[in-house]
């Protein structure tokens, strides 16, 4: 429920948006910075899954986890059909590796959370209602992480199950420790998305996309001989509003009656 609350607040506000802002008026050849630069807001949901070899982990699987994702999208128009797109952005990048077989019982659980800021192309097409593609890359920070899960708890000898690993855990949720030498905590990559835009006035719209945000740094610093590389890939569904800064000064006109 939390997920779909977050993913409607852009909606809610670009209503509120659409019902408030004066229609503008026709636009002169040279459009300056305020008509061409819009801002925003945006959320959704994140599913994100940590792209390694895990070979040499017996009974063990590697899931992808749900999340959140939070941002202010920025665009800036260079034409009617294209325009550079940044989004400022907060977002879960969750993963889980659980034992299974006659192992099963432990499992890890991470929730990572990453600062990044993406830049793209956006390119459009269409009228009022817009398809739109963004190729770009990005650049992160792995600022947060929490792990929860449960491990075998090998002091335990009042066992009488013979699957001790089902039977015999216990569980644990903590902050997750940094350490210097083994995380790499920048990341950076490239990023696709699809989505579709609907103008409900000049300068006010909303849109939803769906993008795969796929890392080409390691999750790891080159710490150890034999090394295996994890990354992340994260794919998000967001939904969002953009308002263009001539727009807001329209709004804010409007509002103190001159």
């Amino acid at each position: 429920m939390r997920r779909i609350a977050l993913a409607a607040i852009p909606s809610i506000l670009c209503g509120i948006l659409h019902a408030q802002t004066p229609v503008a008026s026709p636009l002169n050849p040279a459009i300056g910075f305020a008509q061409r630069f819009s801002i925003g807001v945006e959320s959704g949901y994140s599913h994100n899954s940590l792209i390694t070899n895990i070979s040499g982990l017996t009974n063990t699987v590697y899931q992808s986890v749900g999340g959140y994702t939070l941002a202010i999208p920025m665009a800036y128009s260079l034409r009617s059909w294209v325009s550079l797109y940044s989004n400022f952005n907060l977002t879960q990048k969750n993963y889980q590796y659980t034992r299974t077989g006659s192992y099963s019982g432990p499992y890890e659980q991470y929730r990572n959370a990453y600062l990044q800021l993406p830049l793209a192309g956006r390119f459009s097409w269409g009228g009022k209602l817009k398809a739109f593609l963004d190729v770009g890359v990005y650049g992160g920070y792995w600022l947060t992480g929490r792990v929860r899960g449960a491990e075998l708890n090998v002091l335990d000898f009042s066992l009488t199950s013979s699957n001790v690993y089902a039977t015999n855990v216990y569980n644990f949720n903590e902050k997750y420790q940094f350490s210097s030498t083994r995380d790499n905590r920048f990341e950076f990559g490239w990023l696709v998305g699809l989505g579709a835009a609907y103008e409900f006035r000049p300068g006010v719209q909303g849109f939803v996309e769906g993008r795969n945000t796929q890392a080409l740094s390691d999750q790891q610093k080159d710490y150890m001989t034999h090394q295996v590389p994890r990354y992340n890939q994260t794919y998000t569904v967001t939904a969002g509003c953009l308002i263009s800064l001539r727009s807001i000064a329209a709004l804010r006109r409007k509002k103190s009656g001159t």
